[in-house]
């Protein structure tokens, strides 16, 4: 798990909570959709980028219209303190014209670009980024197929650990059985010892087989929450 061993790990509920049946499964099938799937989220947003980036290069044939404005002050002082004047300290050029005096001035306009030829290249860009977009549509398809066929098989997956569950289930229960019978027949004398030991015994191996399909089914179920999409919360799925 590359978990740090310094770092305490805590375990949660215990065996006896656990909901492990068919019904889950309904459950999932009844609310499944292919977008609670984390890959399929991707390639949706690769396919709105591509969108995009489509809509990008098809707007550079597009002609522009845009309006500029500049405004500000010059000065034509010979000197660096002239910059600190806004008058002209010179009787015979007059009070409204002068070296260090500062002067207003603003330009207004209006620019169309219209694009013409480009050598092709705009044309060629665009063509290109079209059949990115669909090979990603096409993906989907890909994508589909193969989220259909892990869920199959995660489906039968599951089904098949829980009927091998519910058997070893049985078998446990049958195995406690006998051996509370033989422990009987031991305590009123009609029974040997030898046949008590085999009893536990065979309860024993009963009860491990039973916890090794209850992990088999755990697992399973792991398998089929990644398969539906689910091994997020619906809160952490929704923040994504």
């Amino acid at each position: 798990m590359n978990y740090p061993m310094n770092q305490p790990l805590d375990v949660e509920g215990d065996i006896a909570s656990l909901h492990v049946d068919e019904s889950v499964l309904q459950n999932y099938e009844l609310q499944w959709d292919y977008k609670q799937r984390s890959d399929y989220q991707l390639l949706e947003a690769n396919r709105n980028l591509q969108r995009l980036d489509v809509r990008n290069k098809f707007s550079t044939a597009l002609p522009s219209l845009s309006a500029f404005a500049n405004l500000g002050y010059s000065t034509q002082s010979p000197n660096i303190g002239g910059l600190f004047r806004t008058e002209t300290s010179g009787v015979e050029e007059g009070p409204q014209i002068g070296p260090d005096k500062w002067y207003s001035f603003s330009t207004f306009g209006v620019s169309l670009n219209i694009p013409i030829f480009s050598g092709l290249q705009r044309s060629y860009r665009l063509q290109q980024a079209k059949l990115n977009l669909m090979k990603i549509e096409n993906s989907f398809t890909t994508l589909k197929a193969a989220i259909d066929l892990e869920v199959k098989q995660a489906a039968i997956s599951y089904l098949n650990a829980i009927k091998s569950l519910e058997s070893q289930e049985e078998n446990s229960q049958l195995a406690a059985n006998v051996a509370r019978v033989t422990k009987i027949k031991y305590e009123q004398g009609v029974g040997s010892n030898l046949e008590v030991v085999d009893a536990e015994a065979a309860l024993k191996e009963a009860q491990i087989n039973y916890y090794n399909a209850l992990y088999d089914a755990l697992i399973a179920k792991v398998d089929l929450d990644k398969a539906y999409g689910k091994l997020l919360s619906p809160t952490e799925t929704e923040q994504n």
